[in-house]
């Protein structure tokens, strides 16, 4: 216990900074996994009845989860949990490996925790970057031991977790260009044989296997191929240039660590600079200088820029600058003979804190609480039928959703699709569908915003609404805005 002391405080650390933000309204992206998850529990058939332009890793997760929990949200909130305190110790792992050290990894995970699990990009948790980060931050653990040890069995699980991140979101494809270059170097100066090239290809791509199998037998292949047209065009919503919005993107890339694009900069610089000395070896600087790049690159790839992005770049951020701690400190030790980072990661941490002010979020308890009036009265009066709900408003998002009991938020939306930013014919198409299916089967609830009800103005569904259904609350959005529970009229 007393060698391994600095792991069960940050297991507390993560726990209680965790359990505050996954205990909080569920955020629409969220609610839409845990919806689509629900739905792959009792039968429905990914990217043809239940589906998003996601890959299929996050909807099987969550699946997962409600599998082995039942119908409750709060498994969710636990899952989550229990992937956060994983991502902790892989961290810690990382941190350890480089500087040999416990008390600069305590601290390097410490200021890691409180800035990835913030509010600011992690939110309420089971974002699908958060499985796609801890894919590759576990790759980039098993490289470094593959660089030390020179073990192949640590390449295969680096390969193997690399090609297993865009299962969870595409852009972690960036993530293993550097793994690749270091993978050709070693082909070209023979320090692997056919045989292990074979083997690191294979491990690479056995999660694609895996899962493209599964989709052929248990999904629908022609809706995956849909999603990934969807998808390659995402990209294509942005308004300006790609040279243009990929250096905007720096400014969310610096603002994720400290609030501050200015401090961040000034923070990152000694540990990039590191990266450019003989201090961590040339491989190692390869990875984490490399992948950084390419996190930033993918995160400043997609037409839209939300806050969850940078959970893809944050744990390469975060290492870098308490590699630049870590760095300056033995370079100060030699011409002072103080030991600064003692000092140092302290007044960060201390620094973090104030600036994101974490602690008035934390808890022992992860389960959700009810604070929103919809929520409340669904809770209160239907606690044991589904919560059909058909959303429409252009706060909350373009979902049409069908869930039981997952979110007490407006976004529980799982099918038939997630139609943002489709024009023309196809959304034509899919406004037309969804309305067939809302007047076949209407929910016994609907969440309505008459201001932006872009789902019901588009496919001529007001009248509808207003014939069947009459109000039963509503709950404050912002200013001059709020969202109505509406219930169909008994016949």
């Amino acid at each position: 216990m007393q060698k391994n002391w600095p792991v069960p405080i940050l297991l507390l650390f993560t726990w209680l900074q965790v359990a505050g933000q996954v205990a909080g309204i569920t955020q629409p992206d969220q609610g839409l996994f845990e919806a689509i998850g629900y739905h792959l529990v009792h039968g429905k058939i990914l990217y043809a009845e239940a589906f998003d332009h996601k890959p299929p890793g996050i909807f099987l997760i969550n699946a997962f989860y409600y599998f082995i929990g039942g119908h409750g949200e709060n498994i969710v909130c636990y899952g989550t949990l229990f992937f956060a305190l994983l991502q902790c110790i892989i961290f810690y792992k990382l941190t350890f490996v480089l500087f040999k050290n416990k008390i600069p990894s305590f601290f390097s995970t410490t200021l890691f925790i409180f800035i990835f699990f913030g509010k600011e990009v992690f939110g309420t948790g089971n974002f699908s970057e958060q499985y796609g980060a801890l894919c590759t931050t576990t790759a980039l653990l098993f490289l470094i031991y593959f660089v030390e040890e020179k073990a192949l069995k640590y390449l295969l699980l680096a390969s193997f977790f690399f090609g297993l991140a865009p299962w969870f979101k595409e852009p972690f494809l960036f993530s293993s260009i550097p793994f690749f270059i270091y993978t050709f170097y070693l082909i070209f100066k023979r320090k692997i044989n056919f045989k292990s090239i074979f083997k690191v290809v294979f491990s690479y791509f056995l999660p694609s296997i895996v899962f493209i199998l599964w989709i052929i037998l248990f999904a629908s292949w022609d809706g995956f191929l849909e999603n990934i047209r969807y998808s390659s065009g995402y990209a294509s919503a942005r308004d300006t240039s790609i040279w243009s919005h990929l250096w905007l993107n720096r400014n969310g890339f610096y603002y994720s660590l400290f609030a501050s694009v200015t401090i961040s900069f000034l923070i990152s610089l000694p540990g990039n600079i590191s990266l450019f000395t003989k201090k961590w070896g040339y491989a190692v600087s390869l990875f984490i200088g490399g992948q950084q790049i390419c996190d930033w690159i993918a995160t400043g790839m997609s037409g839209n820029w939300y806050a969850h992005y940078f959970l893809q770049t944050t744990p390469l951020s975060i290492l870098i600058v308490c590699m630049g701690i870590y760095w300056t400190n033995g370079l100060l030790k030699k011409w002072i003979h103080l030991n600064v980072q003692i000092i140092i990661f302290p007044v960060l941490t201390l620094f973090c804190l104030f600036q994101w002010q974490t602690w008035k979020t934390w808890k022992l308890n992860p389960e959700k609480t009810y604070f929103d009036a919809i929520g409340r009265y669904l809770d209160k009066n239907e606690p044991k039928i589904p919560r059909n709900i058909v959303l429409a408003s252009h706060d909350l998002g373009f979902y049409l959703p069908v869930a039981q009991g997952i979110s007490q938020m407006r976004y529980v939306v799982p099918y038939p699709y997630h139609w943002t930013q489709l024009k023309g014919e196809i959304k034509n198409q899919r406004c037309t569908e969804d309305s067939i299916l809302l007047v076949k089967n209407p929910p016994p609830y609907m969440i309505y915003n008459g201001e932006c009800a872009t789902f019901f103005q588009d496919g001529h569904m007001d009248s509808f609404v207003i014939k069947n259904y009459h109000e039963v609350v509503r709950t404050y959005l912002k200013e001059g805005r709020n969202a109505i529970l509406l219930k169909i009229n008994a016949h």
